[in-house]
């Protein structure tokens, strides 16, 4: 156990949000804005607000579970009852499906199971000594075939929800096709934020 784990939670929240900004960036790397929007200062500027709003939207939407997560992780850290910790963030995760029009027993159980494996993750973080994130990463995972090994097997499962939110979209077989290239360019966006991260923490 760190003789800090608050300031561990604090370096993997940072971490995370990193990892928000560069899959906004990667997603709007598939589609750029003109380049002479960047020679009009406040056309750059517009884009720069857009950039911080989106990165802002993505924390508050697409990064629910993993934020989930990495509070239970804390939790169970700090000696709550697993009972209750597993409670509070299914009612949590559940309350975000509800509102954004998502929720389906097949659905919620996905989610569940990615908030577990991230709070697995977690928990090793917190319990690992570290001066920063990717020291931390480090620790738990020494090579980086281990790590790869985590976020092949967290893609799969984000890909599997995919799959299942566009079957439920009620569209009809050309909007799942739209819904599914729509999921296929976040999806790439993930990969190319997460190998930016590996070789982050290991170059």
């Amino acid at each position: 156990m760190p003789q800090n784990p608050e300031n561990n939670y604090k370096l993997i929240l940072s971490g995370e949000r990193r990892f928000a900004r560069r899959v906004i960036y990667q997603l709007r790397a598939q589609n750029p804005p003109p380049a002479w929007h960047n020679l009009i200062p406040f056309k750059f500027l517009f884009e720069y607000i857009r950039m911080r709003r989106a990165v802002q939207e993505f924390e508050e939407n697409a990064m629910v579970v993993r934020k989930c997560a990495l509070d239970a992780a804390r939790d169970l850290v700090n000696g709550k009852s697993p009972a209750v910790v597993r409670e509070t963030m299914q009612a949590t995760i559940r309350k975000w499906l509800e509102k954004n029009g998502f929720y389906s027993d097949q659905v919620m159980e996905k989610q569940m199971a990615l908030a577990e494996a991230f709070g697995s993750h977690f928990e090793s973080l917190l319990e690992a000594e570290g001066r920063d994130y990717e020291e931390l990463v480090r620790q738990v995972y020494r090579i980086p075939p281990k790590y790869q090994e985590f976020l092949d097997t967290i893609a799969e499962m984000e890909k599997e929800t995919d799959r299942l939110v566009c079957d439920m979209s009620g569209s009809d077989e050309n909007g799942v096709k739209e819904c599914m290239a729509r999921m296929k360019g976040k999806q790439a966006a993930y990969a190319g934020a997460r190998k930016i991260e590996i070789d982050r923490i290991y170059g």
